[in-house]
């Protein structure tokens, strides 16, 4: 408490320039959908990760269905049902075949002005 008095007046200064600026930072939050779904879904960024029916998964980190929604190609890996990871590589999955997809979005988390107004 006596360095915050004796150092008032930066630290009231620095405290509202934080104050004003806030902290964002970017959170990806996954979400499970459905394959019927996902052939509708807008929006998806980033990975797509694809949980086969036979327990294998692919994890694409660039990727595309075909023009009638019957197959999704990307470059990424391969977990086998015993979870050995493929060599990276191209891979084409039907999505007849796939059980679920797992997609993350992002979600903006700010802190800072409520975080510093408890302090002043």
């Amino acid at each position: 408490m006596i360095a915050i008095l004796k150092h008032g007046r930066p630290l009231a200064l620095l405290l509202s320039l934080l104050h004003l600026a806030g902290c964002t930072a970017t959170i990806w939050q996954p979400r499970i959908i459905e394959t019927s779904d996902f052939v509708n879904s807008d929006g998806i960024v980033g990975f797509v990760k694809c949980h086969m029916k036979a327990g294998d998964i692919y994890v694409f980190k660039a990727w595309h269905l075909s023009d009638d929604h019957q197959t999704l190609t990307g470059k990424g890996l391969h977990y086998g049902v015993d979870r050995k990871r493929s060599t990276p590589g191209e891979f084409t999955v039907e999505l007849a075949e796939i059980a679920l997809i797992e997609t993350t979005h992002p979600g903006e988390f700010v802190s800072g002005p409520a975080a510093v107004m408890g302090v002043m």
